[in-house]
């Protein structure tokens, strides 16, 4: 069954604070987190982004986060992450 449920996060408290805000409808269950002030675009041709997210999620069977390179002047603006590729 495939649905859609917007939750709200009342105060702005960080992707953390967001995700448990929705911890009661999610319980266990995979989810996707969407922000609704990004657009989300998918380089790879005929595919949606949520799905891509999806398949990769389901193909390494753990959670995946989509993540994009931001210049360090402007790294204050978004939340962070470290890694390699």
């Amino acid at each position: 069954m495939r649905r859609t449920t917007f939750m709200t996060q009342e105060q702005p408290l960080g992707y953390g604070h967001a995700v448990a805000c929705a911890r009661g409808f999610a319980g266990d269950e995979p989810f996707l987190l969407l922000l609704g002030d990004h657009l989300y675009v998918s380089d790879a041709p005929g595919l949606r982004c949520a799905a891509e997210v999806v398949r990769l999620a389901e193909s390494e069977s753990c959670s995946v986060s989509a993540v994009r390179a931001t210049r360090e002047h402007l790294v204050g603006r978004y939340g962070t992450l470290t890694g390699a590729v």
